[in-house]
């Protein structure tokens, strides 16, 4: 029988949300190739935890990484117990520290895994925080062998550069997508036939900017309404603006769901993106998929244009939004699933082969 290969995942989360997601799609493929690890860096159970085990994976909890002696206590400790042959670390700046230890380890592949743009994040902080951000950096740039990022912008903020990089963007598994006999009604999610409803999907967090799609309500007529796929700690907070704005009957928070894909192809009408920054903007890529037109941030990367349409407006603009938005709702569009993007570069077979190249290497 043909020994495994042990691959040691670290990340800081196994709740819902895009890295997570895209990695319970990778190891949902591959779980029968490969002996995978995670290393998590929450006490608490995550969302997808459960299905994990369920598929033969070990989940080790350690410090959070805002205690750093803890956190490279434990994750000396829990990476010389595992053992891994490999190391594919998807922690932003904090990579630099998990290639640094996995390196004293005895690691021989350490792959870092940039999945966002934190150059904002970076611009906020003051200068004790920036020379930390940029001392971790050039761990990742020593420590790691193999450097990967979801999109161009990504890398340049994680390793100020592109050559050396390899850009794999994460991909998603569509076949929820084709289950047609699975279709969902709309009505579950209180919208009647003649609603125009808007989504976005994302954690409830400062970046995603929902603040700013509740804003839009009052300025829309009362056949739009708006549902918020996802959970997180901004949830109370948008909860107070929906009761300031009195659009309460208008705004569904569905939370955290597995049902992404069906909710997107058999509710939705169009996608909205307000997000100050994402690495790549993998949940854009999903609705395009499901055939949704899309009208995001200007701050995603133009690799996330896949149709003719994606709208690109900036969020200081919002007058410019609310036209848009009329302006494809007023369309008699015919919504069906894209098959050439179900079946192309983010596809989840195709980032599959792209990082079992590394794997394999």
């Amino acid at each position: 029988m043909k020994t495994r290969k042990k691959i040691l995942h670290v990340l800081g989360q196994l709740n819902i949300g895009g890295i997570e997601s895209w990695l319970v799609d990778f190891v949902n493929k591959t779980h029968q190739d490969y002996e995978y690890h995670f290393i998590v860096d929450r006490p608490e159970k995550g969302y997808y935890e459960q299905h994990l085990i369920d598929l033969g994976c070990k989940i080790y909890h350690i410090s959070s990484p805002k205690n750093k002696l803890s956190y490279i206590k434990d994750l000396y400790t829990t990476i010389k117990k595992v053992n891994p042959d490999i190391c594919h670390s998807h922690v932003s700046f904090t990579n630099g520290i998990v290639s640094l230890v996995s390196s004293v380890c005895g690691v021989d592949k350490r792959i870092s895994y940039s999945h966002s743009d934190r150059s904002g994040f970076y611009k906020n902080k003051g200068f004790a925080g920036k020379v930390l951000i940029n001392m971790q950096i050039l761990l990742t740039n020593l420590f790691s062998n193999y450097k990967t990022a979801v999109s161009r912008e990504s890398a340049l903020c994680h390793y100020r550069k592109i050559k050396g990089v390899n850009i794999i963007p994460c991909g998603k598994d569509f076949s929820d997508l084709i289950r047609i006999e699975e279709k969902l009604d709309r009505k579950q999610f209180k919208f009647e036939v003649t609603d125009f409803v808007l989504i976005n999907v994302g954690r409830l967090t400062t970046v995603k900017n929902q603040y700013f799609l509740i804003k839009l309500l009052p300025q829309l007529d009362e056949r739009y309404k708006l549902l918020i796929v996802g959970d997180g700690n901004l949830y109370k907070e948008l909860m107070i603006l929906v009761k300031e704005l009195n659009v309460g009957h208008r705004v569904f928070f569905a939370g955290a769901s597995k049902d992404v894909l069906r909710i997107l192809r058999d509710v939705a009408d169009l996608f909205l993106f307000p997000s100050h920054n994402e690495g790549l903007g993998l949940a854009a890529i999903e609705a395009q998929a499901a055939g949704l037109p899309v009208i995001a941030s200007s701050s995603i990367p133009a690799e996330v244009c896949l149709t003719s349409d994606y709208y690109s407006i900036d969020i200081s603009n919002s007058s410019a939004w609310i036209e848009k938005i009329k302006e494809i709702s007023n369309k008699n569009n015919q919504k069906s699933v894209n098959a050439d993007i179900c079946s192309g570069r983010y596809s989840i077979s195709n980032n599959i082969r792209s990082i079992e190249e590394i794997y394999n290497a």
